[in-house]
């Protein structure tokens, strides 16, 4: 998945953290992005919705990540 090479080059390069921002009028991507295999974040706004998540899965960055966020359910 693009998404996936596109994180592990971030990671690399010393980003640790995406966000997304996307409109409401678009469920296939906010489903995608639930579904591709990072723990999420999401944040609701009245248009849109912010969906974080790390650019790495191992233990250290997965840690970091559920300090730092909040995890909401995927309904």
């Amino acid at each position: 998945m693009l998404t996936e090479r596109i994180a592990r080059s971030a990671h690399g390069e010393g980003i640790s953290m995406f966000e997304t921002i996307i409109g409401w009028n678009n469920p296939r991507m906010i489903r995608m992005m639930r579904n591709m295999g990072f723990p999420t974040s999401e944040r609701v706004e009245p248009d849109l919705i912010r969906i974080r998540f790390p650019t790495s899965i191992d233990p250290v960055t997965i840690k970091e990540f559920q300090d730092k966020w909040v995890f909401l359910p995927d309904g």
